[in-house]
């Protein structure tokens, strides 16, 4: 349903921007670089959008671990 839909424009839309993003000189530097600012936006996106209810709850299960310190 729209929840396909919603993860297939996210995923296509991340796959553009990583073309978008400064490529190193070094793969060792720039794969796990990449990586990591596709993952972090992906993550931050469906906590946003609210694609999956696990994903929001174990987030803010974290948090509230984090914030409780």
């Amino acid at each position: 349903g729209i929840v396909h839909f919603k993860i297939l424009i996210l995923t296509l839309s991340l796959y553009l921007f990583s073309f978008l993003l400064p490529m190193t000189n070094n793969y060792l530097i720039d794969v796990p670089y990449r990586s990591a600012v596709v993952a972090t936006i992906l993550v931050f996106a469906i906590y946003y959008l609210k694609i999956s209810l696990e994903i929001n709850g174990m987030i803010d299960k974290t948090l509230s671990k984090i914030l409780k310190r």
